[in-house]
């Protein structure tokens, strides 16, 4: 937020210092969101495996119903 802000304060400059350092934080701040997002999927992924292997379906179902409804809600955006 912090070069956000210096860039609007410097009236938005289209090339330069403060530009480049904007485009910096903000590739960085949406390639964190990404890895957050597929550490969730990933999350998921490894607790149904885990549940299948220990053959226990009550954890089984419960993981692969939540799933289904973060995809669902996902889906309606």
């Amino acid at each position: 937020m912090n070069a956000s802000n210096v860039w609007k304060a410097a009236n938005k400059p289209k090339q330069g210092a403060i530009f480049e350092k904007r485009q910096q934080t903000r590739l960085l701040y949406r390639k964190r969101i990404r890895e957050g997002q597929n550490l969730q999927t990933q999350s998921y992924t490894n607790k149904l495996h885990e549940a299948l292997n220990k053959k226990n379906s009550r954890v089984f179902w419960k993981c692969w119903k939540s799933k289904l409804n973060l995809i669902k809600i996902n889906a309606g955006k």
